[in-house]
């Protein structure tokens, strides 16, 4: 999960004290029309208004900051950094916005389903989730099934996870995709954990904040609301 904040970060921080080439001008420019082009779809969602509030300051402070290096011929680390942490409030927003109605919409699949599924079948119900492996700590899902299961898990993995409810890392390369080498997917994944790391120290100031799902916060939140009686 990128937010355009993360992906700008990411884009530019091996760039910072140098000067910006024809390559990464035209990407930046590129990137800059995507903003623009997605910023009138916001209109048909179905965000509040301070939501949409919200998402139109970031896109908009994404535009300004991006014009500010094309202008400048160059980015510096402490500028970056100032952009990142910046906009860190509102993606904590959104995250925690993300999360809760993560939680509610499974919750309402969950529902539906319950009626279509015999008790006898219900009480021995597994659940497995898939993803990567960044967000499996604190998972969103996984916290959903385990208070739905009332089990915190038996230590086996991360909270949650047990017999009943099993997460399964995906491989982060496409399944029709073989690796040119059979250290291709171990190398991504240990440079998706670096660059997660060093954006998450400049959003957050903490370099563990993108190595959980990072809505878990909101979800977590939410499920402590949640009435699972009809899942019983």
């Amino acid at each position: 999960m990128r937010f355009a904040e993360v992906s700008i970060f990411l884009k530019l921080n091996s760039h910072c004290g140098s000067p910006l080439d024809s390559a990464t001008r035209a990407d930046i420019e590129k990137y800059i029309a995507t903003i623009q082009h997605a910023e009138p779809a916001l209109a048909y969602t179905k965000l509040t208004e301070a939501q949409l509030a919200r998402q139109r300051r970031i896109l908009n402070d994404a535009v300004a900051f991006l014009k500010q290096v094309l202008d400048a011929r160059k980015v510096e680390t402490e500028q970056l950094k100032r952009y990142a942490r910046g906009a860190s409030v509102d993606i904590e927003q959104n995250m925690r916005e993300a999360g809760a109605a993560q939680a509610n919409g499974l919750h309402e699949q969950m529902l539906k389903w319950r009626t279509q599924i015999p008790d006898a079948e219900w009480r021995n119900i597994h659940f497995i989730v898939h993803g990567p492996q960044q967000p499996r700590g604190g998972g969103a899902m996984t916290l959903y099934f385990s208070a739905l299961l009332k089990d915190p898990g038996d230590g086996r993995g991360y909270l949650g996870e047990s017999t009943r409810l099993v997460y399964r890392e995906d491989t982060s390369l496409p399944p029709n995709a073989p690796p040119s080498d059979p250290w291709e997917a171990d190398l991504e994944l240990l440079a998706a954990i670096e660059l997660d790391s060093v954006a998450s120290e400049a959003l957050f100031s903490d370099p563990d904040r993108l190595a959980v799902d990072i809505v878990s916060d909101g979800a977590r939140a939410r499920i402590r609301e949640l009435d699972f009686t009809k899942l019983q």
